[in-house]
């Protein structure tokens, strides 16, 4: 996942969370010459950076002097290092030295700490900004003086620091249970030292886990998956099957070993140059055949109903794209009430073209002033409305926040800049021979018995996005204002009431309550599909509501694949690939 791009139709999401819908999630504060901006004050690292061409205050608060440095206030660093010690302390307090070791050497834990502090940055930020506004703002009293004015702050810095604590244990016990069985599926005699610890973009579900990037010294990488790795696993066998019955059809994807105990999670091995990756060659792959790869993606993709592929979910490696996130592998179809998953076109290509969009590989096409964030085309640029906070000193010696225009980061996930016009002879090749490899080996996939089936339809629980993360960050930040830090009340209530104006009526109450319990804590919500069922869930399984979807996630990889034949490939699915590529234009992508 990654970070505030996660979601179905990111694209379709900025239109109408920033542009046509500002009064839903209207952010009032630091941003009051415009109702339609928003400021991401959480969660937005290693997904979004402040323009470096912005020249510092963006459309903030006019600043009263020119800036003279950058950073953040000291007072809100020096209330921030007494939580990061009591986080250190109880992570001792759990955890025994020796489980603080592996492979003979200390697991590094400054990268981890650094996640804490940018989480209780990310709190602190407006109520120490609307603190320092106030003519009287008293620096040297900032952390009694924020706590008394904003009773709702404590409460949310104990749950970080305390989450914190229990989820970085928690991945430490499990390394060390794992070790020996991880070091061996790695080719280590014994378990390496570990050299580095650090976070990556995903977002922070329940209890505080985050997907966390492992560096063995020796160069081997991996990542710890706090969740259920199952459709990684099935994606990964599923190119198993497809090479197996076509040699020449190999897409790169990375291993995964499910972890010990009755808890789902899992480590995922990289598949990047620099990363150990075992056959990696430095350098992408040729031209062509990088686009007959990404071709063959797409219809295996689509086959399998794995949705959520934008660019933060892809990256570009020498042997082709790779998936790097299949949770959503088994997204079946919703309620046509809430408009997930239908054509919303007459004929069967368009209609088609739609359900090829859901995958989230392929471009929307030109919209004015908005970033294209597809798996396959996405590229770096401007967001729209969107802006980051940003810290000066100004010359008067005062502390003030600045709005910076947001900027998405460059994700690696394409080789280079081209449009899908360009490449799309090698694209519809790639598909072509995926469409008949998964002809010749279905009978594998998905006959009685199978054991890709098997795990389908037993212990597969795809996660159903019901918004977009963009929605839930915006509404993250909006709600750490200060008016909702000094009323716990009043905070809920508001929340409450952008989730229901949102959706209007069309979402189960038990789902808007999840997501608000979700994000009265920070996190964003986690829902899924429970196996084997039409049932709506929390992520930890916990049943929402019943007949929510319109078949089992098995039925639909099962019937999407049953309905493959040639004469509907040439006459359904070449049309819409083509009219993918008119909608998009021939206006150079960053992929």
């Amino acid at each position: 996942m990654a970070g505030v791009l996660s979601g179905r139709g990111i694209r379709g999401q900025f239109r109408r969370t920033i542009d046509t819908r500002p009064s839903a999630l209207k952010s009032g504060c630091l941003l009051a010459s415009g109702e339609d901006q928003q400021m991401l004050v959480l969660g937005y690292q290693g997904t979004l950076q402040p323009d470096p061409n912005s020249g510092g205050a963006g459309n903030g608060p006019g600043p009263s002097g020119e800036p003279v440095h950058e950073g953040a206030p000291p007072e809100m660093e020096r209330l921030i290092e007494p939580l990061l010690a009591k986080g250190l302390l109880g992570f001792e307090h759990r955890i025994s030295s020796g489980q603080r070791a592996f492979g003979g050497e200390p697991i590094p834990l400054d990268a981890l700490l650094e996640l804490l502090r940018e989480r209780l940055r990310g709190i602190l930020t407006l109520a120490v900004a609307a603190h320092l506004e106030r003519e009287d703002g008293s620096m040297a009293r900032i952390g009694r003086e924020l706590l008394v004015e904003f009773p709702g702050l404590a409460l949310l810095l104990q749950q970080a620091v305390s989450e914190w604590v229990a989820a970085t244990a928690t991945f430490h016990e499990r390394l060390q249970r794992d070790g020996v069985r991880l070091a061996g599926w790695l080719g280590f005699a014994s378990p390496p030292p570990v050299e580095s610890v650090t976070g990556t973009s995903s977002d922070m579900h329940s209890g505080g886990h985050v997907v966390l990037r492992v560096v063995f010294k020796g160069g081997r990488c991996v990542y710890y998956k706090p969740r259920s790795i199952s459709g990684e696993w099935l994606w990964h066998r599923l190119l198993e099957i497809v090479a197996e019955t076509e040699p020449a059809l190999r897409l790169p994807a990375g291993r995964v070993l499910e972890g010990s105990g009755p808890a789902r999670y899992g480590w995922a091995e990289s598949v990047l140059f620099g990363d150990g990756a075992r056959g990696g060659i430095e350098g992408t792959a040729a031209r062509d055949e990088y686009w007959h790869v990404a071709g063959a993606m797409l219809c295996l993709a689509h086959h399998v109903c794995l949705t959520d592929l934008h660019l933060g979910n892809i990256c570009a490696t020498p042997n082709g794209p790779v998936v790097t996130d299949a949770e959503c592998l088994g997204t079946p179809r919703f309620l046509d009430s809430l408009g997930l998953g239908n054509s919303g076109e007459d004929t069967e290509s368009g209609a088609f073209l739609q359900s090829l969009m859901g995958t989230g590989l392929l471009p929307v096409g030109n919209v004015p002033r908005m970033p294209e964030v597809s798996g396959l085309f996405g590229s770096t640029g401007p967001v729209p409305n969107l802006w980051l906070p940003r810290w000066t000193l100004e010359r008067d010696g005062r502390w003030r926040l600045a709005a910076v225009p947001a900027v998405l980061i460059d994700h690696g996930n394409a080789p280079g800049k081209v449009s899908m016009l360009a490449v799309l002879p090698q694209f519809l090749e790639g598909y072509r021979q995926a469409a008949s490899v998964l002809m010749r080996s279905r009978r594998a996939l998905i006959s009685s018995g199978s054991c890709w089936r098997s795990v389908l339809e037993r212990d597969h629980a795809p996660r159903v996005v019901l918004r977009d993360t963009l929605s839930y960050g915006i509404l993250l930040s909006k709600h750490l204002e200060p008016g909702y830090l000094r009323s716990g009340r009043r905070r809920r209530s508001s929340l409450r009431s952008a989730l229901q104006r949102d959706i209007a009526g069309t979402f189960p109450d038990a789902a808007v309550r999840a997501e608000l319990h979700a994000l009265l804590r920070l996190h964003v919500p986690r829902l899924i599909a429970l196996p084997g069922t039409r049932t709506l869930a929390t992520g930890s399984g916990r049943s929402l509501a019943r007949g929510f979807a319109v078949c089992t996630p098995a039925e639909a990889v099962v019937r999407r694949l049953e309905e493959l034949s040639p004469e509907r490939q040439e006459s359904v699915h070449v049309p819409a690939l083509i009219l993918a590529a008119l909608r998009a234009g021939g206006s150079l992508q960053h992929g």
